[in-house]
């Protein structure tokens, strides 16, 4: 799946079920040029073509359990500060955040990882960390899917996209918290996968 297909999936789901939420506008050709003059980084492709889609998330939290991206302005300040504290670690480039806790790129193989100020940096031996592209195919499969949306994250997290935030409505959030146990129909059920209830059991 492309980054541009991914984007549509995820913009669908926004536009039906979270109409308070707004994507930023694209960035240009030229704000990626500045970021790689200025800030002296190339950020991988796939990354790159996301920018060119919307310049970051804005308030959007696209990415369970609740990061947002970062538009080129806010790349080039994080990576400034990012250079000059953590020095060490040049080849990371934050691309966006959940509180301290930062969103990374390694801009040699592409890689997702995170910062935070306790751990430091940390990549996860997974397939979405593999790339960005992967990680928001992922989350654009999950709001694809039928509801619940529910995003199984490594180790067996589970979140939980919801537009019925009491404190956000109409946007969309992330919750780890178990829905309402579910009231099924089960004569309805047996009839959409072809099993007829005729009263014997098996």
């Amino acid at each position: 799946m492309t980054v541009d297909e991914s984007w549509e999936k995820v913009e669908r789901w926004l536009a039906r079920y979270a109409p308070e939420d707004e994507l930023p506008e694209p960035a240009g050709r030229d704000d990626l040029a500045r970021l790689s003059e200025q800030a002296g980084i190339r950020l991988p492709p796939d990354i790159e073509q996301s920018l060119l889609r919307h310049n970051g998330s804005g308030l959007v939290t696209v990415v369970p359990p609740g990061f947002v991206l970062y538009g080129v302005d806010e790349i080039a300040r994080s990576y400034t500060e990012w250079h000059v504290l953590k020095s060490d670690e040049p080849v990371y480039v934050p691309i966006g955040s959940l509180g301290p806790l930062e969103m990374t790129v390694d801009t040699r193989t592409g890689h997702i990882g995170s910062y935070d100020p306790v751990q430091g940096y940390v990549r996860d031996d997974d397939p979405l960390g593999a790339s960005f592209s992967a990680l928001l195919a992922f989350v654009a499969d999950a709001l694809d899917s039928s509801p619940p949306w529910i995003a199984m994250l490594p180790g067996g997290e589970e979140w939980e996209a919801t537009h019925e935030d009491a404190d956000f409505p109409g946007t969309l959030s992330w919750t780890d918290e178990a829905g309402e146990p579910a009231d099924w129909d089960m004569n309805s059920l047996n009839r959409r996968f072809g099993f007829t209830d005729d009263g014997n059991s098996s």
